[in-house]
Formats: C-alpha cells, structure tokens, sequence
C-alpha cells in the first residue's frame, strides 16, 4: 500500500468520522506533510486526547505551508485553551506568529541563499561606486536587510533544529537526573510545552521557565 493510498483511506475514514481508524492509517504514512500532521491532531481532539493533538499541530506548524498554518495555530490555541495551559501572546510573541505565518512553506536554506545574496549583491555595489552617498545607502539597505532577515533565519532555524514536546501526564514529576529516585526539581501538567536539551537511557532532560530537569521519554510527545 503506498501513501498516497494510505492518505485517501485515512481522508476517507476522517470526513466518515472514524477517527480510530482514520489516525491508525495517518500513523501509517510514512513521510507525513503537514497535512497529515494537522488531520492526525484532529482526529486526536475527537477522541479527547487533546495533549497529543497539541503535539501534532506544531509539528504540523513548522512545516505548514501559507495557506494552512493559520488554521493549524488556531486549532493549537483551542487543544490550549482546553488543557487550561494557553497564555496569552506577548507584543514579540505576536510578531514571531506573524513572521512564521508569513514565511511559511519556505526552509531555512532558502533565507540563507538570499542573505548571503543580498550582502554579496551589497558590497559588490559599494566596490563599484564612487560616489559616498551611494556607499551609505547601500550600507542603510544592508543593515534594514539584516533587521529583516536575521529574526526570520532565527525562527526557521529554531523549526528545523530545537527539539521540543509536549508533556503528556495530566502531573509529571521533574527529576534531578535520569532516574525516579533523583530529588525533584518540580512539577508539569499535561499540555506545557518544554525544550528538550539531552537524550539519555529513555530520559529526556527538559527546561520549563526556570525548571530543568528529567522527565521520561514515554511521558513527552515530541514536536519536530
């Protein structure tokens, strides 16, 4: 069965609303686009488990394309909501939504391709004129494509490179090291999403706010 079959099959028991059945064949495809991801989460809300189908929207969400991520961080903000862990979005929270929103669909190369275009392109005009007006505003364009480009670069590197997840357990302990006899360090609940820093012997170790420590890896749902 290829997954083209597998994601039609899956469609087909979705809009049915066999949910079950719909995210076991979603599970089986085996290169999930974010359309998948997004139906998989779905489907989870439908069956109430609301900390996993948070999980699939931002892995969906980071490689949504323009036209679906808007639905996929509404439908994340509601599985939030639900799990009583949503917060509202700081004034840089909501720009870093809008840039991500508008730079969806794009990968990380790509903006690398136009910086080092725009400051060879720069530079090579700045060696060619003659005139030190023009050198200035090359230089003004350079530093606003820098303002520009770099918060973009950050966001599409943090998408592909900084692991997180999703805490699974309605209260989950947080332990000094790898262990469940280690002290604690504090508690989560189901839905915070944490950055995982290192992989150990089915541990994760994990930050939350102030709080870093280890979790098992069974009790986190992972985002990339």
């Amino acid at each position: 069965v290829t997954n083209q079959e597998l994601f039609l099959r899956a469609n087909k028991e979705f809009h049915g609303g066999n949910y079950g059945q719909a995210l076991k064949d979603y599970e089986a495809v085996t290169h999930k686009a974010s359309a998948v991801l997004y139906n998989m989460g779905i489907c989870l809300c439908k069956l109430g488990n609301f900390a996993q189908a948070l999980a699939y929207f931002k892995r969906a969400a980071r490689i949504a394309t323009r036209s679906t991520i808007n639905d996929i961080l509404e439908n994340g903000d509601r599985a939030e909501r639900i799990l009583q862990v949503y917060k509202e979005p700081t004034v840089r929270e909501m720009g870093v939504r809008f840039l991500r929103s508008l730079v969806a669909g794009t990968s990380l190369l790509q903006w690398q391709i136009m910086l080092l275009l725009v400051l060879y392109m720069s530079l090579l005009g700045m060696w060619r004129s003659k005139k030190r007006l023009l050198r200035i505003l090359l230089w003004f364009f350079v530093i606003l494509c820098f303002m520009g480009l770099v918060p973009i670069l950050v966001i599409k590197w943090t998408d592909e490179y900084v692991l997180t997840g999703i805490v699974l357990p309605q209260s989950m302990v947080v332990y000094s090291g790898p262990y469940h006899h280690c002290h604690q360090q504090g508690m989560l609940t189901s839905g915070y999403e944490v950055t995982v820093k290192q992989k150990q012997n089915g541990w994760y170790k994990i930050q939350y706010d102030t709080i870093i420590g280890w979790i098992p890896e069974d009790s986190l749902a992972p985002t990339i």
